[in-house]
């Protein structure tokens, strides 16, 4: 075994992360953290999440963090367009281009960076450079997403969502022709076996079920709109090239590549006010480079979602 190198049998039922910082605690807690989320620490030969609880007797092997915090949480000049905001928690048009949070593996500015720019409270979040971040967005998904500014909404939020209880709509644009007006598409999505950047639907993989309504056709392409039931990593896009018909621009799933750009929008979300009960209810417009154009009220008399 190298000298950065560890792999030992857990002896507490504790949180991963914390089980590590006990076991070394020349390294930071915020740095174990960065280390499990970025596949650096396996625990039964699998990656894991900083909360997950330990069992008495699990392998945990990996690499020692990097002496350095792998990111950057220096406010940015980005212009964020809000589409809701209270004491409690805002909802921002991410554009595309812009990743959502810091990771050691993108050390670029970030909507995390904006955010702490725009000088507004945020939650701790589940990382430490993650604050005010309940969701996440790919990097080239455009449209809304939630973010808390206490660690109790956003606690609260983040169950709201495993629960879902939070509505999220997604206007797509798909290769092909649909035919069916109304329809899901079920699979379980895990790593692809044959390349780690990618999702793909396979035997072992996590549950996700997305429910779609066919909005327009034209040019050999589809409009969709897509509800999630589940929230997996890249779930919408693959599901879509599961079944044939990849999202357009999609250069990871799509295969050929393609000069546009993704069209995959976070349009609407809605849900019952963590604090107030009050419903509270999003929806944003597509960005110019949307394939097709249709306005909120004319989705919404489509959509039977």
């Amino acid at each position: 075994m190298k000298s950065n190198e560890f792999s030992w049998l857990c002896q507490r039922a504790e949180r991963l992360d914390k089980v590590l910082v006990e076991q070394y605690p020349a390294y930071s807690r915020a740095q174990w953290q960065a280390a499990i989320q970025d596949g650096q620490v396996l625990v039964q030969g699998k990656r894991a999440k900083p909360s997950l609880l330990m069992k008495i007797g699990w392998t945990i092997e990996g690499f020692f963090p990097s002496e350095s915090l792998p990111h950057n949480l220096e406010p940015a000049n980005i212009e964020i367009e809000v589409a809701y905001q209270d004491d409690s928690l805002l909802i921002v048009n991410k554009p595309r281009g812009l990743v959502t949070h810091p990771a050691p593996s993108y050390r670029g500015p970030t909507l995390v960076n904006a955010l702490l720019g725009m000088q507004v409270n945020l939650s701790s979040g589940d990382l430490p450079f993650r604050p005010g971040i309940v969701h996440r967005l790919d990097k080239d998904t455009t449209g809304l997403i939630l973010i808390a500014k206490s660690d109790a909404v956003h606690r609260k939020l983040a169950e709201m969502i495993q629960k879902r209880e939070v509505a999220r709509r997604y206007l797509v644009v798909v290769e092909g022709l649909i035919k069916d007006e109304v329809f899901d598409i079920e699979g379980p999505i895990g790593r692809d076996p044959k390349n780690r950047l990618k999702m793909a639907v396979i035997e072992g993989g996590k549950p996700a079920l997305t429910h779609f309504v066919r909005l327009k056709v034209e040019s050999g392409r589809s409009l969709l709109e897509a509800r999630l039931q589940t929230g997996r990593t890249h779930q919408i896009r693959v599901h879509l090239a599961s079944i044939g018909n990849p999202v357009v621009g999609d250069s990871l799933y799509q295969g050929n590549g393609s000069d546009l750009a993704l069209q995959l929008h976070s349009w609407s979300v809605s849900f019952s006010h963590p604090v107030t009960q009050k419903l509270v209810e999003c929806t944003c417009q597509p960005p110019q480079d949307f394939l097709f154009k249709l306005d909120s009220a004319e989705i919404g008399v489509q959509s039977n979602l």
